[in-house]
């Protein structure tokens, strides 16, 4: 097996700083990893340039790239000369259309699953509609259900033929993965990574940003992602008024969204009574947002759906209690008690009831978050990760090679003949 220099190609659908999910800022972190490692890495993705020399946006948006990974791709790719393609989300599989079309040798190919298209449709087809409250699906998950979900179907079966390997971001993304689209042959689990180095504890920290927001003796619930439907951001609001009659000093802080996406969860914050108990935050950048990790009491995290939700380890990392959706690949993040709660979905009653209960047991949550730190650093440092990537990688270069032996040979013997 070799253990020279690796030259990695990673296609991704999305990355920072133009998009700031889950799936973009763990291909970030493993980028940068790898290259830490001592690997050569370039990036093919689309947005904004950054005068980054190994990061090539070849198109402005997320529609664009789908026609210029096909056309500008593969050339790309062969002027690089990667010893393996990592494929980060589903469109970027289309840069194989040409070689796989004129015949050309491709080199080990690795697909990341970070989640399920069809489960998030689902989700949003699922998100109840009340009228009373004035709340509902927006005409973006309606896109999202009707256009660019069955799009990534399409796009996820066909990675699924074309990849040499699909590596998962949980057990629970596999299995349900391959319920849909059907067993692969060669597939693997590879968890999420966390720069337990960034993402620590700090009281001090902490303590300066409740200053700054007024909010020193407040039990603060904190929700850290995006506003779309699969993350359930109404399920944790609604569950907020049981919370307050129980602990009039709690306040749910809430990290994400672009300003015009909060116009409708301000409204349903206001029409549920929580305009004094609700704080919105906007979108941060990564070092803010870990201050308020650091100054939560509580981190809430109500998926409908989530494969291996990011914000979970890096809650974790900060030494913060978590209570979150039991769904997807998160009780393998809350693999025991004592490393945070898991509620069913949709159930704000139960919701409610955990975060009751935390927000009064002050040893408690003390030693739940200790003991989710040492977990997340044992398990999912950003160092343990790269390394079963790499080993992966050489061991898909390992098998690539001893394919093309045996093709070499099976051809020398039909020439002899």
């Amino acid at each position: 097996m070799t253990h020279e220099r690796l030259r990695v190609l990673v296609v991704a659908d999305s990355y920072p700083p133009d998009n700031s999910g889950g799936a973009a800022r763990v291909t970030q972190q493993v980028v940068d990893g790898l290259r830490g490692s001592g690997c050569d890495v370039l990036v093919i993705t689309h947005g904004r340039q950054s005068g980054c020399p190994w990061i090539h946006r070849i198109a402005s948006g997320a529609v664009g790239f789908m026609n210029a990974i096909i056309h500008r791709g593969w050339p790309l790719a062969s002027t690089f000369g990667p010893d393996v393609i990592e494929f980060s989300g589903p469109v970027g599989v289309l840069m194989l259309a040409r070689p796989k079309l004129l015949g050309c040798r491709v080199p080990p190919t690795v697909g990341v699953v970070h989640g399920l298209v069809h489960q998030e449709r689902l989700a949003v087809r699922r998100q109840p509609v009340d009228r009373d409250l004035s709340f509902g699906p927006d005409l973006q998950q309606h896109l999202f259900r009707f256009v660019r979900a069955p799009t990534m179907m399409a796009l996820e079966r066909l990675r699924a033929r074309w990849c040499d390997h699909i590596a998962f971001v949980s057990a629970a993304a596999q299995a349900g993965w391959q319920r849909r689209y059907g067993r692969v042959a060669r597939s693997c689990v590879l968890y999420n990574p966390v720069d337990t180095d960034f993402w620590r504890p700090d009281s001090q920290a902490g303590a300066r940003l409740r200053r700054r927001l007024g909010l020193e003796a407040a039990g603060i619930v904190l929700y850290a992602g995006v506003f779309r439907a699969v993350k359930g951001l109404d399920v944790l609001l609604r569950a907020m008024p049981q919370v307050v009659r129980h602990r009039p000093e709690a306040v749910l802080v809430v990290a994400g969204g672009r300003p015009d996406q909060q116009d409708q969860f301000r409204r349903l914050a206001d029409r549920l009574g929580l305009d004094t108990h609700v704080r919105f935050l906007g979108w941060l950048d990564s070092a803010a947002l870990r201050e308020c990790f650091q100054a939560a009491d509580v981190v809430a995290l109500p998926s409908r759906y989530d494969a291996f939700p990011l914000t979970v380890l890096e809650a974790m990392s900060c030494g913060r209690c978590v209570v979150a959706s039991d769904v997807g690949g998160v009780s393998e993040a809350i693999c025991r008690p004592d490393l945070g709660c898991t509620v069913p979905p949709e159930r704000a009653d139960l919701l409610a009831g955990s975060l009751i209960r935390i927000l009064g047991d002050v040893a408690g949550r003390q030693a739940m978050g200790e003991a989710a730190r040492r977990h997340v650093v044992e398990r999912h440092s950003l160092a343990r990760v790269v390394d079963a990537r790499l080993s992966l990688y050489r061991s898909q270069l390992q098998a690539g090679q001893l394919a093309q032996r045996h093709r070499s040979r099976s051809s020398s013997a039909t020439t002899q003949r």
